[in-house]
């Protein structure tokens, strides 16, 4: 939709500024995603979180329109996204699930809510934290690394793309490399 377009980018630009790369979303295909929770040191919580019926989620940040949402309910997983372009995102997003009946299944899946700022899970759950942020400012992502590291409880986990930035600061105390691997996206055929 031609339309959508032109106010999504107005949008983005409002928020991220002119650089052509701000605000960028690409896609992580289902087959991916299932591969990034089958590995071992996310399948158990993953597992786990679908089990539960307490508080435990999963927290995407940068969720655009909403599909990851979508992929963690597929996995019986709850699930919210956080995005910061309200109207053409968030409010897509929430429209299209009201629309072909999902908002019983997702709920409140969709907010509007600065990474920076919203909760990484619910308070003393273990929660499995995705960040979308492969072209985040270097200190957004060390602001949020930082977060999940004095904020998240033991036997959560954090998913980021591409490996550490040349420059990059370590990963705060608290947290640590598990597991890595290439998967495909939408703008790389074996993204890191």
């Amino acid at each position: 939709d031609p339309a959508w377009l032109a106010q999504y980018n107005a949008e983005k630009a409002r928020i991220f500024g002119p650089e052509p790369k701000s605000g960028n979303y690409g896609e992580t295909f289902f087959h991916a995603f299932r591969e990034v929770l089958a590995r071992p040191s996310l399948a158990s919580l993953a597992d786990d979180l679908a089990a539960s019926d307490s508080a435990s989620e999963a927290v995407i940040m940068g969720s655009a329109l909403g599909y990851q949402c979508l992929f963690f309910a597929a996995m019986g997983i709850r699930c919210v996204g956080y995005e910061m372009i309200v109207d053409n995102m968030v409010g897509v997003a929430q429209a299209t699930a009201r629309k072909h009946g999902l908002d019983a299944v997702l709920g409140e899946a969709f907010r509007a809510g600065d990474a920076r700022k919203v909760p990484l899970g619910s308070s003393g759950a273990r929660a499995l934290v995705w960040l979308n942020d492969e072209v985040w400012p270097d200190d957004v992502r060390d602001a949020l690394l930082a977060r999940a590291a004095s904020e998240l409880p033991v036997g959560s986990a954090v998913v980021s793309y591409g490996p550490p930035r040349p420059g990059e600061a370590p990963l705060p105390s608290g947290l640590r490399l598990v597991d890595s691997l290439r998967i495909h996206t939408s703008w790389y055929s074996k993204e890191e």
